[in-house]
């Protein structure tokens, strides 16, 4: 089975996704028995027309901030491509696909297979905060004000350029490439991570594999959940979230979110697809 993962919008997840399932990446529709597309959006839709008129099966994945966009947008919803197949990361977008009529699998996100750190956990406070946007434009006042609470802890944020004046204990390690980001995830005590949209992000997966903890606003599995800045803060300032995760999400992501689990499940889902519209042809 020929897979093909479209690089567009999204580059870095195409490049995994792609190592995962043992294919290759392309900006430009190619021959192929399968195209994937990360990251669902209007653009893709010329593509999409494409694979259909040349016979190439297509499957849309659903990453969490795509999903947030139509949700806010029914006019955006309706000019969405229709593909062959589609997956998601968890059971709410799932759900949240399910209440539009488009039938999704639950396939959470992979990443290269992360260790757990075999040196000792570093004896300080310092947290990772991944810079969240919306609209394109970096919500950096909430993390600022979480920061400005927690005078005895340094920050560490990544993912914008350029940030307006930031509190005394933070520093901005600005844009990162990923194997840049993978050597700061290993450097902090554990990662801030509070977004407007709900995906499992490749940051919280390594994080989790890394034995570390992930405060965030949204209730993924393992991690602390601060659905508001006060509950973030409580946890920043508690001495056991900067130590070890001793439970057993660190294990749970390494096997759930795995290329060879990804690997697995995205294939059987074409494969099964494949028999299908073979039995439907031949009426059996």
């Amino acid at each position: 089975m020929k897979t093909t993962v479209m690089r567009r919008p999204v580059p870095i997840h195409a490049e995994t996704f792609a190592r995962a399932i043992i294919g290759k990446t392309t900006e430009t529709v190619v021959e192929a028995d399968w195209m994937i597309f990360p990251y669902v959006t209007p653009a893709h839709r010329p593509a999409v027309a494409e694979c259909n008129a040349r016979g190439i099966k297509t499957l849309g994945y659903w990453l969490g901030s795509d999903s947030w966009k139509a949700l806010r947008d029914m006019s955006h919803q309706r000019v969405l491509p229709t593909y062959d197949m589609e997956m998601c990361v968890h059971d709410r977008i799932h759900k949240e696909l399910s209440s539009w009529g488009r039938v999704s699998r639950i396939v959470p996100s992979c990443v290269r297979s992360v260790p757990p750190l075999s040196t000792p956990r570093p004896q300080y406070r310092l947290v990772g905060v991944y810079m969240p946007r919306r609209d394109g434009v970096y919500q950096f006042e909430q993390v600022c004000r979480i920061a400005s609470r927690c005078e005895d802890t340094n920050f560490l944020f990544y993912g914008a350029d350029v940030l307006p004046p930031i509190p005394g204990n933070c520093k901005n390690a600005g844009r990162l490439l990923p194997y840049e980001a993978s050597e700061l995830l290993k450097a902090i005590s554990c990662l801030l991570r509070m977004c407007d949209h709900d995906g499992l992000a490749q940051n919280l997966i390594e994080t989790k594999m890394l034995g570390k903890h992930v405060i965030t606003n949204y209730p993924y599995e393992g991690c602390l959940y601060a659905p508001d800045e006060d509950s973030a803060v409580d946890f920043i300032n508690q001495k056991q979230t900067h130590l070890r995760d001793m439970g057993k999400a660190p294990d749970l992501y390494r096997e759930m979110c795995s290329p060879d689990a990804f690997r697995k499940k995205v294939t059987s889902y074409m494969e099964a697809y494949d028999a299908m519209q073979r039995k439907r042809k031949t009426g059996s």
